[in-house]
Parts: structure tokens; sequence; C-alpha cells
């Protein structure tokens, strides 16, 4: 098994996927934080508070049945819709997606093997499996298509 640096790793999952975070899962509670944050931010009315009142039932739902993957997901496209930023099967899938170590603390000047998960289930639905090409450079150096 070949191990990569923390930064290499970083870079190339950056270019190719739109959103991914190297740091320790948020909880459930500091999402609900967030979300409340933005949503009482935004001032929604009219059309965007229904949608936040039908995503606070989803999210009542959720909680009650205790489907934490799922309150991820719902919390994530609230904050979206309190920013005003487009919601959908692309941005809900790259959204899921979180750099996961072995270890909680990793050391940046030793290699650390890194795998990509989800951290919910996206709505998305593959018709194949996904593939990707990853390119590892040195600092400095352009990139050759």
């Amino acid at each position: 098994m070949v191990r990569i640096s923390k930064f290499w790793v970083l870079l190339v999952l950056l270019s190719s996927v739109q959103l991914v975070h190297a740091q320790a899962r948020d909880t459930i509670a500091i999402m609900r934080t967030r979300y409340n944050t933005f949503k009482t931010q935004a001032k929604p009315a009219g059309d965007t508070k229904a949608k936040f009142d039908a995503l606070d039932a989803d999210i009542a739902r959720a909680a009650r049945l205790g489907r934490t993957g799922e309150l991820r997901r719902l919390y994530t496209q609230g904050i979206a819709l309190a920013q005003n930023r487009p919601w959908n099967a692309d941005v809900e899938f790259a959204s899921s997606l979180a750099l996961k170590t072995e270890h909680t603390f990793v050391d940046p000047a030793a290699p650390a093997p890194f795998r990509l998960a989800q951290i919910y289930t996206p709505s998305l639905e593959l018709s194949e499996p996904l593939s990707m090409r990853v390119t590892l450079q040195k600092p400095g150096a352009t990139a050759r298509n």
C-alpha cells in the first residue's frame, strides 16, 4: 500500500470534489446550532419560510427516529437554503463526502492514510460505479492535461 502525505491527498481531493473538509466531523448539536443561526439570520418570509417549515418538520421526524445521517443531510440542506445556495443532487452528493483518518491527530510531517467516506446517504442514484483519477504533483509544479 502506498502512503501519501496529507497535503497531496487533500490537494487532489479538493480539486476533484467541490468541498471536502479534513477535520473532525461536526456533531449533530453543532449542526443544529449552525442551522438555527443561519435560519434566524436569513429572516425567511413567504415561500422561503414555507420551505423552512417543511424542513423543520422533516428534522423533527428524523430526530425522533434517531436518524443522524438524515439529520446531517437536512441541516446541510437548511444551511444552503438560508445562504441562498442551490441544493440539487450534485451539491447534496458533494456535501456528503468527508475525509477520514485512522487517528484523531495526524502528524503533517509524516505520511498518513486517508479514506473518502460519506457522512450521510445522498438521494443521488448512480447508474454505474464511480471512478476517480488522481494525479500527484510536487509543490509548485503546473498541471498537464
